[in-house]
């Protein structure tokens, strides 16, 4: 047994423990992401943490692999916690950013939000509200919800600022934002790069797409630097695919299936395709949230990434096989790419991995 695999096994064997005699209520869910608290609350189960361990010894070789090339002890913990998360649920793992600081932090973003202006997104009876995000510090105006400008504004989920230099966006960068949504990293990224820099935002989805463009034009400053793409990244150019819109959690399909609403196409690009056939002299930065298709744009993305070695902010939440799968593909590049793993809510989603050259 390798040092990493000893390392990682005891430290995941510690958090399933742990999580085995803990359990949460209240304090440990998202109202506005998952609605009111189940009634009545569930009683706590018992939970084996061998068994929890041998569920997962298919993939506990490749979890190492991940662990021991994690660039610091952060990345390491975070693997760790969130796997406990997945694992376990919101019952027995309360996640590090659950703090009395990230609630006030939250709270205080109640005071940006217009409530005379509100928009029904038709998602998880969801509503967005006008905010204005001058007092965080940005010169942004947009229809989001406090929950999203937490994550997206106060803790840039796509930054790791626990790295030197940190791992973001940077002035006149070139960057591509897959899964643009409601274009609130669009325009992050728009006030990062400065106006010698580019947005290039990918999204699909019509009613997405509508309210990203009134978004992106409440904010003429910011404006001229983003471009919205309305095509889904995919590992081929060309390819058509259907999808049921389902706000941020839109997701295309290779095949048409009941599920699927064949009367709303879309046409995928990569992004190998896309800087080609824009000519464009480099890509800096790279973002991809888009509902579990990162790997496979990941590879349609393979020559920019060699000709151009940008910081990558790669989603990793959508399956338990991204947690492998994607370090390793961007790891067997060889490329020297160092990589972390961050996470900025209290339940399982919005992890991403980081990578960047030394």
């Amino acid at each position: 047994m390798t040092r990493a695999h000893s390392e990682f096994r005891e430290a995941l064997t510690r958090a399933l423990t742990d999580g085995a005699n803990s359990f949460y209520g209240l304090e440990n869910w998202d109202v506005d992401r998952f609605g009111p608290y189940p009634t009545p609350p569930p009683e706590p189960q018992i939970v084996e943490p061998d068994q929890l361990l041998s569920s997962m010894a298919g993939s506990l070789d490749g979890l190492t692999s991940v662990y021991g090339r994690l660039g610091d002890d952060a990345s390491r913990a975070m693997l760790v916690e969130m796997l406990a998360y997945r694992l376990m649920g919101p019952h027995r793992v309360k996640l590090r950013v659950n703090t009395p600081e990230y609630w006030a932090r939250r709270e205080a973003l109640q005071s940006l939000v217009n409530q005379n202006e509100t928009i029904d997104i038709n998602f998880l009876g969801m509503h967005l509200n006008r905010m204005s995000l001058a007092a965080i510090g940005y010169p942004i105006d947009l229809y989001f919800m406090p929950l999203g400008a937490m994550n997206t504004f106060v803790l840039k989920q796509y930054a790791y600022s626990r790295r030197r230099p940190a791992i973001t966006a940077r002035p006149g960068d070139y960057v591509i934002d897959g899964g643009g949504c409601y274009g609130d990293t669009a325009l992050f990224f728009a006030n990062e790069v400065g106006e010698h820099g580019r947005v290039f935002s990918f999204e699909f989805a019509p009613a997405n797409l509508a309210l990203h463009h009134r978004n992106v034009d409440l904010n003429p400053e910011l404006s001229p630097r983003v471009e919205v793409v309305p095509n889904p990244l995919w590992q081929t150019s060309g390819e058509v695919f259907y999808f049921r819109p389902f706000g941020p959690a839109t997701q295309v399909t290779e095949g048409r299936t009941a599920a699927f609403d064949e009367s709303v196409a879309a046409t995928t690009v990569a992004i190998d395709d896309f800087v080609r056939d824009r000519g464009l002299p480099r890509v800096d930065f790279i973002k991809m949230d888009i509902e579990g298709a990162e790997l496979k744009a990941l590879k349609g993305a393979e020559r920019t990434i060699r000709a151009f070695t940008p910081s990558l902010a790669i989603s990793i939440y959508h399956s338990d096989s991204d947690f492998i799968d994607i370090p390793q593909y961007v790891d067997h590049l060889g490329l020297g790419y160092e990589l972390f793993i961050d996470h900025c809510t209290i339940y399982g989603e919005e992890t991403v991995l980081f990578a960047a050259r030394p």
